[in-house]
């Protein structure tokens, strides 16, 4: 009987024990470390401050580079090499400072395109039509600021893409279209710029029908004036202008596109449109990637100096002004086995050349490849962009904006775009 009980009093103690490491295991003691996170959020005030820092040592760095330049004479040669060798060093910290908080300052434009889809659903519900949403290129990065200023003009373009665009599934038919309406929303990068497409395969922009109100609301004084692409988004992004008798809320009541339009500009970029019979119509938002600093090409015309943004140079060449021919009021030069049309700065500006044999060509590429004629290319320098509010200024397309470059001279920002717009190039290809 001892042994009996001996055994169920040590057979008591297993248990207890077993059953205490059990609920040990169970409840394990409380941890005195912390998780951490990667991400914290940061208000974009605090970002653009910074920016506007990075652009004064920018400026501060230019004006230090041109003091260097002048102590050439009177500083020894071993001294002078320092100098240069420091102001390397700082021209490369910087530009690594500026690309860092750019990135920071980047997000993924896809956060606009996602919100369409849901429009898309409302918009089909109203109108009983058949759509379908085509997304591309979502992960392009572009500044914070932006992706939420084009949130507006892009949602505006869809509306109208549903209204005035994709018709009625029984006109698609008798087209020999595909019942279902698309609509495409890109984009992508190029240098750094970027592109928003919203395209949609229905009808094409009625030129007779939009001529008619135009004229109507005194926006012309000849239906012959709306004679291309570029006319008639300047009069549909008039204010208050719609083809429309009645509004609905796809579309509106002829606000929509004044604002895209306004923001668009604003944000340092064009807006452009193409409209085809067989591929439907394509808005197009061209904008820079971020609106603080850009790398620029310093030219100088005359007694002038001009930035241009390095992204819109495809090549440099040098000639002789002796190629320079004129062809049916036009001037080329002979370029990589056919010719290349020209422009000329001084022209574009009212300037007086340098008495020079020779002059350099900025190639840039649009549709196709043109030159730009200045008299010399100086340097390659980074430009903190400062909007022009000036009215009379912003009248000429071929400016997009200003900048400093340490000496206290103001220096114009030119927009390659706007300098071959029809209103420019008939003054600037003239005879000469």
């Amino acid at each position: 009987n001892q042994e009996e009980k001996l055994k169920e009093i040590v057979g008591v103690r297993y248990f207890l024990e077993g059953g205490e490491k059990e609920e040990s295991k169970a409840k394990p003691k409380a941890s005195t470390t912390f998780s951490t996170s990667s991400y914290m959020r940061v208000d974009l005030r605090k970002l653009d401050e910074i920016m506007r820092i990075v652009g004064d040592l920018v400026i501060v760095k230019s004006r230090f580079q041109e003091y260097i330049k002048y102590l050439e004479d009177f500083v020894p040669v071993l001294q002078y090499r320092d100098l240069t060798e420091t102001l390397r060093l700082l021209d490369k910290n910087l530009r690594e400072l500026r690309e860092s908080v750019m990135k920071v300052r980047l997000v993924p434009i896809g956060e606009v395109f996602e919100r369409m889809q849901f429009v898309i659903k409302d918009l089909i519900r109203e109108s009983n039509k058949r759509i379908q949403l085509h997304i591309s290129g979502k992960e392009t990065e572009i500044d914070k600021y932006m992706v939420d200023r084009l949130a507006d003009p892009i949602l505006h373009i869809v509306r109208n893409a549903v209204s005035h665009g994709i018709e009625p599934e029984e006109e698609r038919i008798r087209k020999g279209k595909d019942p279902v309406g698309h609509i495409y929303l890109r984009a992508y990068t190029v240098g750094e710029e970027v592109y928003i497409e919203i395209e949609n395969d229905g009808r094409e922009i009625d030129r007779e029908k939009i001529a008619k109100k135009a004229l109507e609301l005194g926006l012309i004084k000849d239906i012959s004036e709306v004679n291309s692409e570029e006319k008639i988004l300047d009069i549909i992004c008039s204010p208050n202008f719609s083809t429309k008798d009645e509004a609905d809320r796809a579309s509106g009541r002829g606000v929509g596109m004044n604002v895209v339009k306004n923001v668009v500009n604003e944000l340092g970029g064009k807006l452009h449109l193409r409209s085809d019979p067989q591929k439907g119509v394509c808005f197009t938002l061209k904008l820079p990637l971020t609106l603080a600093i850009i790398d620029t090409l310093l030219v100088e015309v005359g007694d002038e100096k001009f930035a241009i943004p390095q992204s819109s140079i495809k090549e440099i060449i040098e000639i002789s002004k002796e190629e320079i021919t004129e062809f049916r009021g036009m001037s080329i030069i002979p370029y990589r086995g056919g010719s290349l049309p020209l422009i000329f700065l001084s022209k574009v500006f009212d300037l007086k050349e340098k008495e020079q044999k020779k002059c350099n060509v900025l190639v840039v590429m649009r549709e196709k490849e043109l030159g730009i004629i200045v008299d010399r290319v100086l340097s390659i320098k980074e430009a903190v962009v400062r909007p022009i509010n000036d009215p009379l200024i912003l009248l000429n397309p071929a400016i997009s904006g200003a900048t400093d470059f340490g000496d206290g001279r103001v220096v114009l920002i030119l927009n390659v775009e706007g300098l071959f717009k029809s209103e420019v190039k008939r003054d600037a290809l003239s005879n000469r």
